[in-house]
């Protein structure tokens, strides 16, 4: 599934998800992608097809749909993050981890190519202890508010992780930190910032 994604354009890709995987409305997601609800609601209908006819039906495109969710492997995961130890989050990751951001084109597999984006562009943030973050579901997966501490101490919104896990390891990594997505997160009920610690 994860890789049939990649026939989908960015815009398909990012409307599925917002709506397949988090679980926002229709008008949620065109907020998200700062488009109309019709104009969402044709590029999903779209993506469902296009992936219908690459890998089935729509049943069959997560088998651990309904799993439960590893909580013990989610907690290790928010931990070695608010640890800021990069080492540890690679340790957790599946050896061929796929990560996304969308809307953008940003796309990688495996431990080795996402370790080093991870060295690359979030780095700095790690070495000044700047995330803190809160566990979540979404549409039956695990996923992780990440809050980024700013220069007034408060720890604000920042992105939102949609994981898939396989084997006690982090199989993908869905990772909306684009402006246009906050508002539906936050129209959602998630908090826009973390006070719970």
């Amino acid at each position: 599934f994860v890789a049939a994604l990649q026939v989908l354009t960015p815009a398909q890709r990012a409307v599925l998800l917002l709506r397949d995987v988090v679980g926002l409305t229709a008008d949620e997601t065109a907020t998200a992608l700062e488009t109309s609800a019709s104009a969402a609601n044709s590029a999903l209908h779209r993506a469902r097809e296009a992936l219908e006819t690459r890998v089935g039906p729509r049943s069959s495109w997560s088998p651990d749909a309904g799993a439960p969710v590893d909580r013990a492997l989610l907690e290790r995961y928010l931990r070695v993050w608010e640890a800021s130890d990069l080492d540890a989050i690679v340790a957790l990751l599946h050896e061929e981890v796929i990560l996304s951001m969308p809307p953008h084109p940003t796309w990688l597999r495996g431990r080795d190519a996402v370790a080093r984006f991870f060295a690359h562009r979030v780095r700095r943030a790690l070495d000044a202890r700047l995330f803190r973050t809160r566990a979540l579901e979404a549409s039956g997966r695990p996923a992780v508010a990440f809050y980024r501490r700013g220069d007034d101490g408060a720890a604000r919104f920042f992105a939102l992780q949609v994981l898939e896990v396989e084997g006690g390891a982090v199989r993908t990594i869905d990772h909306f930190m684009a402006a246009s997505a906050h508002r539906a997160f936050l129209a959602a009920g998630l908090p826009q910032t973390d006070d719970h610690r």
